[in-house]
């Protein structure tokens, strides 16, 4: 759906779940030859840091000489 409203232009990099949490990236095609090294991960850190209700995702990469990373997280509330 979200690649349908951003047309053509656009491709997904690259995209990572872990239960509700989700994370997506999109770039502009003209960008396609200057994205290297993408990787992705996930911890879960919900019931004995197994359960993934919490915890965090993120996808990195390189574009040109830049060092990218989005992260979402959903965390307890209240912890150190």
């Amino acid at each position: 759906m979200i690649k349908e409203i951003l047309g053509d232009d656009y491709f997904m990099l690259h995209s990572v779940s872990l239960q509700a949490n989700y994370l997506v990236v999109f770039a502009h095609i003209r960008l396609h030859p200057l994205v290297t090294a993408v990787e992705s991960d996930n911890i879960a850190t919900g019931f004995k840091n197994m359960v993934g209700n919490k915890g965090a995702v993120k996808i990195s990469f390189k574009l040109a000489e830049t060092s990218l990373c989005f992260i979402n997280a959903h965390f307890h509330s209240g912890q150190d």
